[in-house]
């Protein structure tokens, strides 16, 4: 915490920058990226509301808290694009997330004409609910890749832009990360069939 005060520049040294760090022992939880076929059966098995929020969820990589300050000022469907809002941001930064097409078209079906300052989503589903729309979709909520709880829709959006052959300059300014080896390692979940694709790319005859 003291580290990130001194980056931004609200603090003038870190008091326990000499401070050891403590020795985590703990499990760390994997998360895994759901496949293009699960996604579909998730926005199919959901009620629409809730269906909305997975897809621009995975669509767009915006985080829980973002999606919940999301309003409706912050969409441009004209350009494709949701805004971040530097206040509402896990980095403080503004930025423009671009729509694919399906997305947008969802999102101005959602649209019933409301005040700019209204929530896009009413609420964004507690992980019980969560789970129990992966169980109506027969969605395994934990596997030997991981789990799936909400913060895999992020992780599914990394991992088709890797698929989708994305740069991994592109993916990081898509994610928003400082880091390009946060991309890379821990939101990118590519498989081994995603390896026969990219081999079959460049075979020769």
């Amino acid at each position: 915490f003291y580290g990130w005060l001194v980056r931004e520049g609200r603090w003038p040294t870190n008091p326990v920058q000499a401070v050891a760090p403590a020795k985590t022992n703990g499990q760390k939880r994997e998360r895994r990226a759901l496949t293009t076929e699960e996604l579909d059966r998730l926005l199919k098995a959901a009620p629409p509301h809730r269906a909305l929020v997975y897809r621009v969820a995975a669509t767009t990589g915006l985080r829980r808290s973002e999606l919940a300050a999301l309003r409706w000022a912050d969409v441009d469907l004209d350009a494709a694009t949701l805004r971040v809002r530097a206040s509402t941001s896990k980095n403080r930064r503004e930025s423009y997330q671009p729509l694919p097409e399906g997305t947008a078209a969802a999102l101005e079906a959602a649209r019933d004409h409301p005040s700019p300052a209204a929530p896009v989503f009413d609420s964004i589903p507690l992980m019980p609910t969560f789970r129990k729309d992966l169980e109506a979709a027969k969605i395994p909520y934990r596997t030997e890749e991981g789990t799936a709880d909400f913060h895999a829709l992020r992780v599914t959006y990394a991992t088709m832009l890797a698929r989708a052959g994305v740069s991994l300059v592109q993916a990081q300014r898509l994610m928003r990360h400082s880091d390009p080896k946060l991309t890379a390692n821990i939101y990118t979940r590519l498989r081994l069939d995603d390896g026969h694709a990219a081999v079959a790319r460049i075979d020769v005859a």
